[in-house]
């Protein structure tokens, strides 16, 4: 688990936009790990597991309006616009860049993490990957 813990923060930081936030969501996803350890799980991976658990506490937090994007209008570097580029993006089309991009995660392997079928998650990544080729 200890392993898994810079990756699922990366993971949360992308959804949540802060590292504060993310650093929540992890503890929150260990947290209910620990409380399914007595239960059986539906995914035997824990690595699997603990995405899609980050993933969805993420998700909630969202909606709930706990987690909010920084928008700078401080300097136009590329950094700043790549990062303004993936705030307008969806949770879900964020979600998907960080498991492929970042994580190096395979298109199966994603689409399990977020609960979508293989086509459906393609679906999405060409078209968060559009978004931020077209973007001003």
């Amino acid at each position: 688990m200890a392993a898994l813990l810079p990756r699922l923060r990366r993971f949360a930081f992308v959804l949540g936009g802060s590292r504060r936030d993310a650093e929540r969501v992890v503890e929150a996803a260990c947290q209910v790990a620990d409380g399914e350890a007595a239960r059986d799980s539906a995914e035997p991976r824990l690595d699997r597991r603990m995405f899609s658990l980050v993933y969805r506490i993420a998700a909630r937090r969202s909606q709930d309006g706990d987690s909010v994007w920084p928008s700078s209008n401080e300097g136009a570097g590329p950094i700043e616009r790549i990062r303004r580029r993936t705030a307008s993006l969806t949770p879900n089309e964020r979600a998907a860049l960080a498991l492929v991009v970042i994580d190096g995660r395979s298109y199966s392997e994603a689409a399990a993490i977020l609960s979508l079928d293989v086509t459906a998650f393609a679906n999405l990544l060409y078209s968060a990957r559009m978004q931020l080729v077209e973007a001003p």
